[in-house]
């Protein structure tokens, strides 16, 4: 059963504010070998179009990614990104972005 994967030592479920955690852990130093980032929108459009930026924003940034990349162990650490919604009509670019910004930090594309 899935649900006693959380109950395993290793595992260090966090459930809260994301970008804290992640300048905490860096100020640690700390190193993990897996980090899943499954993060509410940074964006949304209104009714008229335009792009209103939420609180998450800060989850998509490059001083946030470079946090993470620091977290991680330095051979073989894996960063697992939810990046696709189904709140936001095209979303692609976006999307085409992060992966730039995450491959100029390091990280392989």
């Amino acid at each position: 059963e899935w649900s006693s994967a959380w109950e395993a030592e290793r595992v260090n479920l966090i459930v809260g504010d994301g970008a804290a955690f992640v300048r905490e852990q860096v100020e640690k130093k700390k190193k993990y070998h897996v980090i899943v980032q499954d993060a509410s929108d940074p964006f949304w459009y209104d009714e008229n179009g335009e792009k209103i930026i939420l609180p998450s924003h800060v989850l998509y940034d490059m001083k946030h990614f470079d946090g993470i990349y620091a977290l991680l162990e330095d051979s073989n650490g894996v960063f697992m990104f939810q990046a696709e919604t189904y709140n936001i009509p095209s979303n692609l670019e976006e999307i085409q972005t992060w992966k730039k910004s995450l491959e100029e930090i390091g990280f392989d594309g």
